[in-house]
């Protein structure tokens, strides 16, 4: 699940997600948090901080297979300053291909 709590003194915990979540990233003007859902969407969820600390209904924005890879605990996404567009840290289709290594080719090529 993905929590908000206070900072630098813990003062409260607000859950976000509503079925699990990984990688929560704010937006720049700290009026959404988007995170990863366990199925593979990218998620925003509304925050309101003017009084106490408010946290609307999260909405998927859009499916991705960034939830569905490890990364070796690189980010997975980032969010453009506008908070609309979205960079996803994907694998390209020919990086899963096998790659051939040939160790001593200078010795083949003197054949």
């Amino acid at each position: 699940q993905v929590y908000v709590t206070s900072f630098p003194e813990a003062r409260g915990k607000w859950q976000v997600s509503t079925a699990g979540g990984r990688q929560p990233a704010w937006s720049r003007d700290g009026k959404e948090l988007f995170y990863l859902s366990n199925d593979g969407y990218l998620m925003a969820a509304p925050v309101s901080s003017s009084s106490a600390f408010e946290v609307g209904e999260p909405k998927q924005l859009f499916r991705t297979n960034a939830a569905n890879w490890s990364t070796g605990g690189w980010a997975r996404y980032s969010v453009g300053a506008d908070g609309q567009r979205f960079l996803i840290n994907l694998p390209s289709p020919e990086a899963l291909s096998p790659i051939t290594i040939v160790q001593n080719w200078l010795d083949l090529l003197k054949k």
